[in-house]
Order: structure tokens, then sequence, then C-alpha cells
């Protein structure tokens, strides 16, 4: 068995020839990757790519809370460079707008009809399955790291998900924005802030092809997946999620057009129009760079940034932070994760719905006034939260729903089965037994107590396999399974 998936895997990655990788930036704190990945590139033209990364990160540093935590990032860019120049190419998904009015809404207006170049776009799951192929060759690629493709095209598509991707349409820094604002849907797990126009609110194709159900259009409908929901928007009217920002009046805005209209200012409130829809859904701020690209100067509001912080928070292991948190004061309605001090000392009280996994490295101290209200779950233990891998669950289960400025395809929802995984023994010294109950396992992934990825197999679906690890040395490691119905789901194994 284990060589017939050694023979399955070298068919599907032999479409790649050794990609060259080179580390940009790196400091002594770096734990997040970042790998950027040329796409249609050719020799000749690929020094565009390398000017792309450049003006990319510059601006990426420019922006809260990236230019405050930007020492805890690594970035690597991963070149190969094409046969043919801009092939592959990335989709054409912009909805709404010609190819004439998207092109003279970003670039200078250009006679040469170029840039007309998205017959050569490959769909999506292709993208994914290359890059799926790719990742093999990613040295120090772990949970912590992020796949980013730049496609050297020449029109107006990006997008967040599983793998997030832009490309460099007319080399303008408008595209920068764009890469930003998908790269909150694939890292930061934030939202879409705009609703959509009154005149055109149908469910479209990558072609812009109104999408028809037995003769009757689809009209765009709010994205459902719940993970995304009650951080940057919401659908509640009090208790908004981001209710530790707001005191004594603030603003209470209808949309544009239809009621009170608050669209001069900057503070927090709640704006309606958001998550594809113009009424019942609101976002914190009228204008952040998740709901328009045109916000100058652009900058994200202070609700984003604080979910993006909280996202890189996840990935950390400080072991020098103590943090004292009241989990009732802020981000409420929303699953809360710290994995970041060596001691956490709490009192409050933890409000409706919150789920908090807390992970230290020395200490936690639950002081009189602690308590979990009916509905909150909250689980602490010690522990070295390096040995947790870091569970995305938008680019796990491949989403395709909030994609961002560039698709409204119809939403999909990820069931959650249940499933949990059971290994045996554990401490393990020769062959360890997998099973998950409910589901069947897809694919195994070990990772050493350093973050590094061991092994990492695809298999026919199965309800238990077993892992042979006399091979591997004595200590701490992480195995996840990923589960047909595209969950992931991991233990801590002791190796003896």
């Amino acid at each position: 068995m284990k060589k017939a998936l050694i023979i399955l895997m070298l068919i599907g990655l032999k479409s790649f020839a050794q990609p060259t990788l080179q580390t940009v930036y790196e400091t002594t704190n770096s734990q997040i990757n970042l790998y950027i990945v040329s796409q249609g590139f050719t020799s000749s033209s690929m020094s565009n790519f390398d000017n792309y990364v450049t003006g990319f990160l510059n601006f990426m540093w420019s922006q809260e809370p990236y230019a405050s935590m930007q020492n805890r990032f690594r970035v690597i860019t991963v070149k190969e460079a094409a046969t043919t120049e801009n092939v592959p190419g990335a989709t054409f998904l912009f909805n709404n707008l010609t190819e004439d009015q998207i092109h003279n809404f970003v670039c200078v207006p250009d006679t040469n009809p170029s840039y007309r170049q998205y017959e050569s776009g490959e769909c999506l799951d292709d993208f994914y399955t290359r890059m799926d192929n790719l990742i093999p060759y990613l040295t120090g690629y772990n949970s912590r790291s992020y796949v980013i493709a730049v496609f050297n095209n020449n029109y107006y598509t990006g997008r967040g998900g599983k793998y997030a991707f832009v490309t460099t349409f007319c080399n303008q820094p408008f595209m920068y924005k764009v890469l930003l604002h998908e790269f909150g849907h694939t890292f930061g797990l934030l939202a879409d802030e705009y609703g959509f126009s009154n005149t055109l609110p149908y469910q479209q194709d990558e072609f812009c092809n109104i999408i028809y159900d037995g003769g009757v259009p689809q009209y765009i409908s709010p994205n459902d997946y719940p993970l995304f929901h009650d951080r940057n928007v919401t659908s509640r009217t009090t208790n908004l999620p981001w209710e530790y920002l707001l005191s004594g009046s603030y603003p209470v805005c209808d949309y544009p057009g239809t009621g009170t209209d608050c669209s001069n200012t900057m503070d927090i409130g709640r704006f309606e129009g958001a998550n594809y829809v113009n009424s019942g859904w609101y976002r914190p701020r009228n204008s952040c760079g998740m709901q328009s690209l045109s916000v100058s100067p652009f900058s994200f509001c202070q609700v984003c940034i604080d979910l993006i912080k909280e996202r890189i928070q996840e990935h950390l292991c400080d072991a020098t932070n103590n943090v004292t948190e009241n989990f009732v004061s802020r981000h409420q309605y929303i699953t809360h994760w710290r994995k970041a001090s060596n001691l956490l000392t709490s009192n409050s009280t933890i409000g409706n719905k919150i789920s908090v996994n807390y992970v230290s490295g020395n200490g936690i101290t639950l002081t009189n006034g602690f308590k979990a209200e009916s509905g909150s779950d909250f689980r602490a233990y010690i522990d070295d939260c390096s040995l947790i891998p870091v569970q995305n669950t938008y680019r796990k289960a491949e989403v395709n729903s909030l994609s961002g400025l560039s698709s409204t395809k119809e939403n999909q929802k990820v069931k959650d089965a249940g499933s949990s995984i059971i290994v045996s023994p554990n401490p393990v010294s020769t062959l360890l037994h997998v099973k998950v109950d409910r589901d069947k396992i897809v694919k195994t992934q070990l990772w050493n107590s350093s973050g590094k990825l061991l092994l990492d197999e695809s298999i026919a679906p199965q309800e238990q396999i077993k892992l042979d690890l006399s091979a591997y040395q004595k200590g701490t490691y992480i195995l996840s399974a990923t589960t047909e119905k595209g969950k992931c789901l991991s233990k801590k194994i002791i190796k003896n």
C-alpha cells in the first residue's frame, strides 16, 4: 500500500519541476510562512514578478496590523519559469463590468486590447490541484504556512480561499490592495463588507453569465458559512460582535438611499449593507479595506485589525508573554482562540456563545468571578503551543465562498459531522492505529516538535489505518488526519 501511494504521489507531482525558493524576508521571530508563487512568468519576465512582490510587501508592511507585527512573518518567493508567457492564466471572475470598464476603472486608458486574455484562464479546481501538488516542494511548509499565487495576466481578478491569488493587471499598485483584501479572507477569515447593486443582484458564473435554475435567475444571497459570521459582518442589530469598541451613542446607518445615511463618518457603528446583500447584514464602519478598495487612504477598520491581529497571535508561541484576558469585553459571539502566552490570568465571565481553547506554556490562574455562561465553552491546558497545528477551517475545507471581489458563486456549507480522531497505543513504539468515528480518513500528516512536516500521504477513504513509526526518533509529534467530509483532526503522539 505504501509503495502504491508513493507511485501515485509521484504521478501527481510530475508536472512540477523543482521550483526555486528564495527567502526575501525573515527575522528571528518569524513563525508565519508566506509563500508567494510565480504563475505565467517566463525567465525573461521574472523580474516583473520580483518587482510585484517587492511592491506588495512594501504596501503590506505599511498597513496595520501587519506593520506592527511584520517581524512575525517569513516571506519566501517560489519561482518556476513558465514556458509560455501568461500561461497558466487566472480565471476571469469579475462580475457586472465589461472588460473595457474594468480596464479603465483601474488602469490608465490603453488603446491596445492586449489585456483581453481571459480565454487562457484555468478553472479554480485546476488551480487548487496545481497548488496542492506544489506544496511538497515548499521547504518548511507547515500548518502556519500560506500560499499566494501571482498571475502574469493583464486583466483584473483576485480571490481568497484555500490559496489566495491575484493578477499583476497593468502592474498597478491598485492590485496590492486587491491582494491584501483577498489575503484578508484567506488569513484573517474576514468577510466581504459590501452589498450588491439593486439592478444586478444575480448569481453569475466565471464569465459573467447569470445563473438560472429552471429558467429562473438566481439572486445573490448572504454567504452562510458560519466561520465568517459575527466577525466583521453580522446580522445582529444588538449585542454586536464589535460591542467592545462602542461607547455611548454610535452611528446606526441604513443602506444609502433607504434611510439614515452616515456615509461621511469614520466612526465604528452599525452600517447596513454587507455580506453581499444590501439589507439585513451590517458592517462596523462605512469604509474599510474589506468593503471598498477606493477608500482613501486604504486601511482596515479597527475591528478587522483586531481580528487579523488575533489570527496572527494564534500562530505564535511566545514564552514570555503573560495575558490578563477579559473574554466578555470583546469579540462576543465568535470562536476565540489564544495560544501565545505562558500565563493566563482571568476573572471574567465568558459571554454567550464564546468558545475558548487556551494553551499555556506555564500556568493558568482563574480568579474569583471566572465563569462560563450557558452555551459557552472554555478549555485550558499547559503545553508547548508550537506542537499544536493551527486549524484554518477555511483553507482546509477548500470552501469557495467569501472569495472576495471576483466571484458570486453559490455559497457552500461545510458540514460538521462531529468526528473525532482516536489513536492507540499512545505512547507508541512501532505501529500506531488511527481511526475516526462517523467519517473516513483521506490524508495523514505528521509534524515533529519543531513544526517540520515529516509525513504527508493521501489515501483512498478508510475508516482506520496503521502507521509504522518505528523509524522515527523518540519524542513528541502531531498527527493530523483529513477526513472525507473535509474536517482536519489532530492528536499529539508520544513516540517511545
